[in-house]
């Protein structure tokens, strides 16, 4: 996209650029772009409030599995809908994900919270820089169906914060709900949004969060009952077509070609940083399967093609959710389920705190 109602972009951030987009309902906004090497033109939209859905919902083996990837307006309409179906299926144990869930409306997060607990519960508290705390209730009546199940569980990463993290802690303090995972984020803050007249945007900082039991999760997070590491092959660095990787390097990524060819298929039996050459082999073959030139070598096509697969594998095997569907269903007791994601992940550390890239967005936000 080159300009906004024929203002030029060049030199704008994102978020400079969605202000000019963003306008009253119902107007219009005329959008030049080029595709290309084409030659520019200009398109005519009108604005209008877009919805997308935050929340889905699937049985999985007899068990109920809704996500949440963000708290935003209707989020608790949503989840009540699927509460509602999930009852119907007639579901016994039912799993809310908030992986890498960044949080949003604080609001919606105290809706949702309803859901479980009767009206006049505390949910939270907000607390200034004075110490003054606001305890923050439940107005509703829970959702019957929510008494539908034997078991509630929780799913957290350590990309689950703020409204995710808030709706987690309140119910481990006022439920019996089951966490699993691994360490949530740890974001305990709470940021208010004030809009001008002129599109412009503030985002302050003024109050922190505790649960109900008076807990602040800031850059502690909160951990799971039930440990759930992620296999080695979710965790592998980030590849560029353009680095080159041989036999006879040394380098910190070649312990991640090493996991992502062996879980391909292509065994690896030294997992080191040294790129060796059983690495150069399983690197052939690799290629020899996709029809690359075999050379042995990590570069272009070769990083694409296996960065893809590992992908490929990764959205087709859930590994957390299926640990905890293993446990739901009784196949393993969780000292074996925590051990076995254990065994799974023995050559690539958990991600820690300083790893997590989450933007200044991705706070609780409170609505004016």
């Amino acid at each position: 996209m080159l300009a906004v109602d024929g203002e030029s972009l060049e030199g704008m951030t994102t978020t400079e650029a969605v202000q000019l987009i963003r306008g009253e309902q119902g107007t219009d906004v005329v959008l030049t772009i080029q595709r290309g090497e084409g030659s520019p033109s200009n398109i005519t939209i009108t604005r209008d409030t877009i919805h997308i859905d935050s929340v889905t919902y699937e049985e999985i083996d007899g068990v109920g599995h809704i996500s949440v990837n963000r708290f935003q307006q209707g989020t608790t309409d949503e989840f009540s809908a699927f509460i509602d179906e999930a009852a119907e299926d007639g579901v016994d144990e039912l799993i809310i994900d908030f992986r890498y869930n960044p949080g949003g409306l604080l609001n919606e997060a105290v809706t949702l919270i309803n859901q479980f607990v009767d009206s006049g519960t505390a949910a939270l508290y907000l607390e200034d820089n004075h110490g003054n705390q606001q305890e923050i209730v439940t107005e509703n009546e829970k959702n019957p169906n929510a008494e539908s199940f034997d078991d509630v569980y929780i799913l957290i990463n350590e990309g689950s914060a703020s409204a995710s993290e808030v709706f987690t802690g309140a119910l481990d303090d006022l439920t019996n709900v089951q966490i699993a995972g691994t360490t949530s984020f740890g974001k305990g803050v709470v940021q208010r949004t004030s809009e001008f007249k002129d599109n412009s945007m503030l985002k302050y900082t003024n109050t922190k969060w505790l649960t109900p039991d008076k807990t602040w999760v800031q850059d502690e997070g909160i951990t799971p009952d039930i440990e759930l590491i992620n296999p080695d092959y979710y965790r592998i660095e980030l590849l560029t077509e353009d680095e080159v990787f041989a036999e006879g390097q040394t380098n910190d990524k070649v312990l991640s070609i090493k996991v992502a060819l062996d879980e391909l298929g292509y065994d690896i039996t030294k997992f080191d940083n040294n790129f060796d050459s059983e690495l150069t082999a399983a690197v052939m073959a690799y290629q020899t399967d996709e029809k690359l030139e075999a050379d042995g070598i990590v570069t272009g096509e070769t990083t694409t093609g296996i960065l893809s697969d590992i992908r490929e594998t990764i959205n087709e095997n859930d590994a957390q959710l299926n640990y905890l569907i293993d446990y739901i269903n009784g196949d393993m007791s969780i000292m074996e389920i925590e051990q076995k994601a254990r065994d799974n992940a023995p050559h690539i550390p958990p991600v820690t705190e300083d790893e997590q890239n989450l933007t200044e967005d991705e706070e609780i936000e409170e609505e004016e």
